[in-house]
């Protein structure tokens, strides 16, 4: 008998039909029954947290130059749907205020950027004004910005990013690399490629109070192995297609 069916993360939105990151492809996710939506925070130069995927605004807006370096106006003058095919020109960069209004059931919330001061205070603050700290995870390739960020909003659940096995390396050496790297860090999620869940004993990561995020869930074959495996969260591009499938294998 399978697990209850996972929370699924919309990652960037419903990205398979909207332009990622954009309020559009958030609310169409959340319309579709995702629980959740998976999101990218930068900083504008002059302090305004923003969502947006790439360091450049180049690929999905109409705009150049670093996010970091660009004031916010310019940053929210830009397209950020033109790109995308249909008629989604007007969509704009949102806030992270914006975004965390919408009242999803969870936010994954990725930290990208430079990993400064500035933008951990800044999350923090949005966090907190929003209401969203227990429905919200942190997670990001910026461990220590993400250690901050903890120190600064006590509660806050941290994800980690897991690394696909080494050749070398034995399923029990993985598995223990991984409980003590969460323990040592203060993460609560692991966010496991799904070519890996089966290296792992999921049940005593669970007795160690961890739950499991299996991410990049895209193809027919992925969603039957997080089903099987009985993982806590996917990440997906298409909420509405592993919604139906996974509805479909109950």
């Amino acid at each position: 008998m399978r697990e209850p069916r996972p929370s699924i993360h919309a990652h960037r939105g419903d990205v398979a039909h909207f332009p990622e990151n954009t309020l559009a492809a958030f609310g169409a996710a959340l319309e579709t029954g995702a629980e959740g939506v998976e999101l990218d925070v930068h900083l504008t130069a002059d302090g305004e947290p923003v969502v947006i995927h790439d360091y450049d605004l180049a690929r999905t807006t109409s705009g150049t130059g670093l996010v970091h370096e660009r004031g916010y106006d310019y940053v929210r003058s830009l397209s950020a749907g033109a790109w995308y095919p249909g008629d989604f020109a007007e969509q704009r960069v949102p806030r992270l205020d914006e975004v965390l209004a919408l009242d999803a059931a969870e936010y994954e919330i990725e930290l990208k950027g430079l990993p400064t001061k500035r933008l951990v205070d800044a999350v923090a603050a949005c966090v907190r004004n929003a209401g969203v700290l227990d429905r919200a995870e942190f997670t990001g390739s910026h461990l220590v910005a993400l250690s901050a960020l903890r120190a600064s909003l006590d509660g806050a659940a941290l994800g980690l990013f897991v690394p696909p096995r080494a050749d070398w390396m034995t399923d029990h050496l993985y598995q223990e690399l991984l409980s003590e790297t969460a323990a040592l860090g203060g993460f609560s999620i692991l966010h496991v490629p799904v070519v890996e869940l089966s290296r792992l004993e999921l049940g005593r990561l669970r007795e160690e109070g961890l739950r499991i995020h299996a991410h990049s869930v895209d193809s027919d074959d992925a969603l039957v192995i997080v089903a099987d495996a009985g993982v806590d969260y996917i990440t997906t591009f298409d909420p509405a297609w592993a919604l139906r499938e996974l509805t479909m294998q109950d």
